[in-house]
């Protein structure tokens, strides 16, 4: 009654082995979306790393020219002449400066 032919054992086999080929193929799959997500992180990594050197890079120039601006302004105040126009630039460079810097903080390292 409980014997099982070599049918039965055959049947129950190929039924296991398939079940066994689908795991295979499912992991597959999944391995083969992972390494996708990994060539994807590894990009976006580099894409973030090239951005925050650009916008590091704009910071260091907002600086200089920021550095000039305030040079100049007290070159005219010393000559006696009206500087408000240097000023009002350079208090507008370093309000973008500012902003610049704070959106580069706020990205995270990869």
């Amino acid at each position: 009654m409980g014997e099982l032919t070599d049918y039965k054992i055959l049947k129950k086999l190929s039924r296991v082995t398939k079940d066994l080929k689908f795991v295979v193929g499912l992991l597959s799959e999944m391995k083969e979306e992972q390494l996708i997500m990994s060539v994807q992180l590894d990009e976006l990594e580099v894409q973030v790393a090239e951005t925050v050197g650009i916008e590091q890079s704009a910071i260091t120039l907002l600086q200089g020219i920021s550095q000039r601006l305030s040079d100049l302004a007290d070159e005219l105040a010393q000559a006696g002449i009206d500087n408000t126009k240097v000023v009002e630039l350079m208090n507008e460079l370093d309000a973008s400066e500012d902003a610049l810097a704070a959106a580069v903080a706020a990205v995270p390292a990869p």
